[in-house]
């Protein structure tokens, strides 16, 4: 289900219909803003044929028409030898651009919230209007323009004859010419035209381009091969880049020989500006160096350059872009863009190099040209003089472009604008004001030609450790590599220095180095990575910037970079299915609305959720969630305790993260520990498991409270055909495509609470919850309530709400619930998934079968302590469904006989299997096992020393020296042998080398070869002071769970931290109890990952540390 096929529909459609306004296309000579525009753009994943349905759907309930691809061209690819009258098809392959269509929009709709709309279908990766531009032009009066110059002042400026003679063109070399059109028939242009002689007006598309008689260039706004313009810009704009070389006329071009390719984008006749496809169908139609000279300020875009990049990257054109003429200092598109060489303008004659007043400046211009008091072609004609702006210092940059292209013909359009860029004269001294904000200086035609010694490194990427996720998270220690690119001379090192000022990361190698850089390569400091390690106080989203500095042939320049460490979601992987999860308790998008931040929940490589989450419910008015609500938005009760951290293992991807709604009014009042894992190989695979371990942080007991998830499927084609069902015997919901054909998703229950599941439609309500109006927390609530009885809807955009109840949750207790989201290509196929990893959950979270027997006397009473575990259930038969008692110990009435009871452990969340646990009974007079004469315990100096004798010993394999804290839970701490059987007197002795503080107990246990074990009498022993805080963890090693022993707790306030061995926390909690002289506690649920932990106890100025082992 989808908002924008629900209630957003609704509020968006009135906001489109009641719109008064629309963006007229501009006619010639009015005033654009720069945010004007004329249709949409929305690009999705695929590059089918066509739009999915239920997009296509959705853009006609928000009044839109799909017109189509964007580029239809792209799929009828010539190549096109411009002086030939042949052509030759290419196979179609596919382009970065497939998957963009054009969505017109009714008269007088605002754009704006039907862009907020299309932004949220799962296809869509982009929705944008498609923005009006206007070409850049300044009036030549005497108040715009400060003097008339003519074609000698610029061509002196630039070296143009010096190059010149060394490079004159070739007419091999296309510039295409994107603007407002041209005089085809003026005399110094028409001859310099290319012409496309396999395309003769006809009216046929003979070289089966896709545009018929483009003979001379194209019209892409008004839709014909009428080029001529009644604007009087482009035919100056062609004058400057290339009037015809050496023909006795007018001027020359300073491309030479090169010739153009006149593209007309701003239409006579209502047509729509088409800048952008100009560029696709230059680089189409074999333009090396393309001209830009118009562009607009605002925010950049992502369909914007996606275009650019196309023709730089897949077409390997230099594209060359106006910087703006408002005088001030802003970025201007697409001159800003990547791989476009961005030219402002600076005076010729007597205000040779100053920057002209009207052009823009910033640090994403790359170079500066003449643009002040230009004397060029016009529409008319004839020749117009003092023209001004970058408009026209652009097309001489582009000339350039075509002259270094044809005299260094192996050099890629990277490198063609890196030559450019290094062989410009500097010009900063002379605009003070403006410096570092002019490019590299001012255009020098000939040492672009002719230098040899030119260098241009920059930064193309960089990576941040392993995982590929480019961050880290706190008290990490990760690398850096950085790789540079060389363009032009070969470099024997390049040395590199790393630094930062973020308060969070510090660097622990700074200095790096590259060796043997030829031209045109890349390299990468892969064996001298930089390392940088991240605080334990990370804040979420902490954006640092790093500046490297690269020394190279006696220069030295920086790049700089920002990466985004502690993020609060990730994605994980399994197989075939990947997911973001976040540390916010959402699944899919950490953004919902906007679907930006995330992959959603992704089966071969196509996102089946639309949004999920995790609610917690105790009553109606104690609900906690992060799903959509009654007030046409999203809650957000979670807040981040802990960021999402991967902790992968050898057989699976681990996320862990803590969030909690800090007991907030109205809020369930719990602190979760999400785990998200993933198996990595088969059959457990197209499955993420989140386990939530839920802690009551109230002063009060829970009774039934409910946690889920909240889960909006979206599978096949159309969501409007999709169906929930519920299998009970799997404890799965699954949503489904009700015409088949379409993979499944769903969510089952792992863990063994009760299940609850309600189905949820848009337009159809078949229980007690009536979603079209939004959902409240009343009714997330009582979804729970209703059990399984409305989990079935075969209803149309459907949702549900899966969860378990706990029945109760005392304060400070936790409770762990775990679910599966998985999704396969049918129904059996899902429920044999489900099956496998419903077993394999079941294997990991059931505790090892006991172990243990004893001996006593006849009419002795027993203690019955189990081995492997520390909680058991205790049954006097096999099949007993309820114990008689559950604990980690039990002590039994005088047994006058042999007894036998059954036990299991229940440490984790599913009982393990009953054992057999014997109570051997002796008649008095029959020797035990050991004859103990003595045993002590005592402290010496540092330590504990315990000695014990035995008269005799009756099949004695060995004693165990356990240690309490509090008389009830032991643990072992070492093992002696014993010595089998003998009537011989033997000694022993034990030192416990790190004693506990204050009283504790020590005991022994006896082992027999077959292994029955009895156990001693206590002996204490007081170490230290008396009256000092101390803390001890048993059992250590431990699987997770463990207890604490506290003595002299003198401090009302305590608190529990753990930290693994990289300085990150992964658990804390505060508590606030009576103080105590005595007191254990258990610490369960951790789920702590195998490792070393540093355990701090605190109570006031009373701090324990210990280690901790998990195993």
């Amino acid at each position: 289900m989808r908002w924008s096929v629900g209630f957003l529909i609704f509020l968006t459609l009135v906001t489109i219909l009641s719109a008064s306004a629309l963006a007229q296309p501009t006619k010639k000579g009015s005033s654009k803003k720069n945010d004007q525009w004329d249709y949409l753009v929305v690009k999705i994943d695929s590059t089918a044929e066509d739009l999915p349905s239920d997009l296509k759907a959705l853009i006609a309930r928000l009044g839109g028409m799909n017109r189509g691809k964007a580029f239809p061209a792209l799929h009828k690819q010539v190549v096109r030898n411009p002086k030939a009258l042949t052509t030759q098809s290419l196979k179609r392959t596919p382009t970065p651009l497939d998957g963009i269509y054009n969505i017109e929009l009714p008269a007088g709709a605002l754009a704006e919230p039907v862009l907020e709309v299309l932004r949220q279908h799962p296809a869509v990766t982009y929705a944008e209007p498609h923005y009006e531009y206007e070409p850049l032009y300044v009036p030549s009066d005497p108040h715009a323009q400060p003097g008339t110059g003519n074609q000698r002042n610029m061509l002196a400026l630039i070296k143009a004859w010096e190059g010149w003679d060394v490079q004159q063109g070739s007419d091999d070399i296309l510039i295409g010419l994107v603007d407002t059109g041209f005089n085809l028939d003026h005399p110094d242009l028409r001859d310099n035209v290319a012409y496309n002689l396999a395309d003769p007006i006809n009216g046929i598309d003979d070289d089966g381009d896709g545009y018929v008689d483009n003979y001379a260039g194209w019209d892409l706004s008004d839709g014909d091969n009428d080029v001529m313009e009644t604007w009087g810009h482009g035919s100056q704009v062609a004058g400057m880049a290339s009037a015809t070389f050496n023909n006795g006329k007018g001027i020359a071009g300073i491309g030479g020989k090169s010739r153009f390719l006149p593209i007309k984008i701003y239409g006579d006749n209502n047509g729509r500006f088409r800048g952008y496809e100009g560029i696709v169908y230059a680089a189409e139609h074999g333009c090396k160096v393309i001209n830009l000279s118009w562009g607009r300020r605002g925010q950049p875009s992502a369909y914007e350059q996606d275009i650019i990049n196309y023709a730089a990257l897949t077409h390997d054109a230099v594209l060359v872009a106006a910087a703006g003429n408002d005088g001030v200092q802003s970025l201007f598109y697409p001159a800003s863009y990547d791989h476009v060489i961005s030219v402002t303008g600076v005076g010729t004659g007597n205000r040779a190099d100053r920057k002209v007043a009207s052009a823009e400046y910033n640090t994403a211009v790359d170079l500066a040209a003449p643009g002040e008091g230009l004397y060029s072609t016009n529409m008319n004609g004839g020749y117009s003089s003092g023209q001004t702006g970058t408009s026209f210092a652009s097309p001489i940059v582009a000339g350039a472009a075509a002259l270094v292209r044809a005299h260094f013909p192996e050099l890629s359009a990277d490198q063609v604008a890196a030559r450019l860029k290094q062989s410009a004269d500097p010009i900063d001294h002379l605009n003070a004001a403006y410096a570092g904000k002019l490019g590299n200086g001012r255009l020098n035609l000939y040492r672009a030609l002719t230098e040899t010694n030119l260098y241009s490194v920059s930064l193309k990427s960089w990576q941040v450790a392993t995982h590929g996720m480019n961050t880290a998270w706190p008290g990490e220690a990760v690398p850096i590599w950085c790789t540079f690119s060389n363009y032009l001379s070969p470099l024997e090192r390049i040395d590199l220095l790393l630094t930062t000022s973020s308060p969070y990361v510090t660097v622990i190698k700074d200095d790096s180095y590259l060796e043997e850089v030829r031209s045109g390569d890349s390299a990468r400091n892969t064996t001298q990575p930089f390392r940088i390690k991240l605080a334990a106080n990370t804040p979420a989203w902490h954006n640092a910037t790093f500046t490297v500095i690269y020394k190279y042939a006696g220069r030295q320049e920086e790049a700089r970079f920002t990466v985004a460490f502690n993020p609060d979601y990730i994605d994980l992987s399994a197989d075939q299915v990947l997911a973001t999860i976040t540390s916010t308790g959402r699944i899919g998008f950490n953004d919902v609305r906007w679907m930006r931040q995330g992959n959603g929940f992704k089966y071969q490589n196509t996102n089946l959720l639309r949004e999920a989450g995790l609610i917690v419910a105790l009553a109606p008015d104690r609900v906690s969630d992060c799903v959509r609500n009654d007030s046409w938005s999203y809650n957000d009760d979670f807040k981040t305790a802990m960021g999402v951290y991967p902790a992968n293992t050898t057989d699976r991807q681990l996320i862990n993260s803590v969030l909690t709604d800090e007991a907030a009014p109205g809020t369930a009042g719990v602190r979760v520990t999400q785990r998200a894992y993933a198996w990595q190989a088969a059959p457990l695979r197209n499955t993420v498991v989140m386990e939530y371990r839920v802690e009551n942080i109230t002063n009060q007991d829970f009774e039934d409270l409910y946690v889920g998830l909240y889960a909006d499927w979206n599978v096949g084609v159309d969501a409007q055909r999709n169906g929930v069902a519920w299998d009970a015997s799997h404890q799965l919901s699954y949503t489904y495509d009700q015409q088949g054909g379409s993979p499944l998703g769903g969510i089952a229950l792992l863990s063994p609470q009760q299940p609850t599941s309600y189905a949820l439609s848009f337009e159809r309500e078949e229980g007690p919850i009536i979603l079209y109006d939004g959902l409240s927390k009343e009714e997330k609530h009582q979804a729970f309530t209703n059990g399984t009885d409305f989990a079935t809807l075969e209803g149309s955009d459907v949702s549900n709400i899966i969860g378990a109840r706990v029945a109760h949750l005392n304060r400070g207790e936790s409770a762990t619930i775990a679910f599966a989201l998985l999704a396969e290509h049918n129904l059996d196929e899902l429920q044999a998934t489900t099956e496998l990893i419903a077993q394999q959950f079941r294997r990991e979270h059931t505790g090892p079968v006991p172990t243990g027997s004893s001996t006593v006397y006849e009419g002795d009473s027993a203690q019955v302590q189990p081995r492997k575990g520390s909680r058991f259930r205790f049954y006097y038969h096999p099949d007993d469904s309820l114990p008689f008692y559950e604990g980690a110990q039990v002590v039994t009435t005088s047994l006058q006989r042999d007894t036998v009871f059954y036990v299991s452990n229940t440490d984790s969340l599913f009982e393990s299997k009953k054992a057999t646990y014997r109570v051997n009974v002796l008649e008095p007079g029959v020797p035990l096992p050991i004859e103990l004469t003595s045993f002590t315990a005592s402290a010496e100096n540092e330590a504990v020393v315990l000695r014990w004798v035995t008269a005799s010993e009756t099949n004695n394999a060995f004693f165990t020296v356990e240690r309490s804290a509090d008389g009830v839970h032991f643990e072992a701490l070492g093992r002696l042998d014993g010595a089998g059987t003998s009537q011989f007197t033997h000694s022993y002795h034990f030192t416990d080398p790190s004693p506990l503080g204050g009283l504790s107990y020590y005991r022994l246990r006896q082992t027999d070869y077959d292994g029955a074990s009895t156990t001693s009498s206590l002996r204490s022993v007081q170490f230290g002071r008396s009256g000092t805080f101390s803390v001890r963890a048993f059992p250590n090693p431990t699987r997770g769970s463990f207890n604490l022993a506290l003595r002299e707790r003198k401090d009302p306030v305590w608190s529990v931290t753990l930290v693994d061995m990289t300085g990150r926390q992964v658990y804390h909690a505060s508590f606030t109890e009576p103080v105590a002289r005595q007191e254990a506690h258990r610490m369960e649920n951790l789920s702590l990952q195998p490792g070393v932990y540093l355990l701090q106890v605190r109570s006031g100025q009373d701090v324990s540390t210990q280690r901790l082992v998990v195993e």
